[in-house]
């Protein structure tokens, strides 16, 4: 599921079911201090601290847990870090139509981010646009002048500007450190997905039902 909202207390939330593996809308069930005291979240502690959400999809019911940690400090803050610890996390990929070298940076970054390494997720996702921009023959200096003449060579407009969000966020996280949340992380992940569909999936599958017509049609 995606990570937590900026309000901890948030009753509802949106994001990803691993259980019906839809979109949905959730409703908190419990929140739960693990550490410094098994208790009751009453509020943000000073202190370093550790809990456990439970969230149930309100499509399926199934119950996903998050543990959530939390660096020293005073009031509301963002986690340090966020570990779905059920349903398990499964790594992404991509169809097999797709390239094995995008592919497999793209398994890469799935493994980071079913793993709660973000920076890691990032850095792997931007590095999959990079081999991708390789496959499609992109020009230019840099990998923005690269996305860039995709555009200019005629791809979707839309798909240009997922690859730029993929760009971005690995920029961020390389070059400045940015730890993203999960959520965001996710999405960038499923924006490469829907690119790959459009260059690679959906082609493979014209080409296949092609192929299936003329077989048809020969003596």
């Amino acid at each position: 599921m995606n990570s937590p909202p900026s309000d901890l207390m948030a009753p509802t939330r949106k994001g990803y079911c691993g259980h019906c593996n839809t979109h949905s809308n959730f409703t908190r069930r419990f929140t739960r201090l693990l550490h410094p005291r098994p208790r009751e979240f009453q509020g943000f502690p000073s202190e370093a601290f550790v809990i456990d959400e439970a969230w149930e999809c309100n499509f399926c019911d199934g119950a996903t847990v998050e543990q959530l940690i939390y660096e020293e400090g005073m009031g509301p803050r963002p986690p340090v870090k966020v570990r779905q610890t059920w349903p398990l996390k499964q790594p992404r990929d991509l169809d097999q139509s797709v390239p094995a070298a995008i592919r497999s940076l793209f398994l890469e970054g799935s493994v980071c981010e079913a793993a709660g390494a973000m920076r890691g997720a990032a850095a792997m996702y931007r590095g999959t646009v990079e081999e991708l921009c390789k496959d499609r023959g992109a020009a230019g200096r840099t990998l923005y002048d690269r996305i860039e003449s995709l555009k200019a060579g005629g791809l979707d407009p839309e798909v240009v500007q997922s690859l730029h969000e993929a760009r971005m966020l690995g920029n961020d996280s390389i070059h400045d450190g940015l730890i993203y949340a999960s959520n965001e992380v996710a999405d960038v992940a499923n924006l490469i997905e829907e690119a790959a569909i459009i260059l690679y999936v959906q082609p493979a599958q014209r080409a296949a039902l092609r192929a299936a017509r003329q077989a048809r049609r020969s003596p």
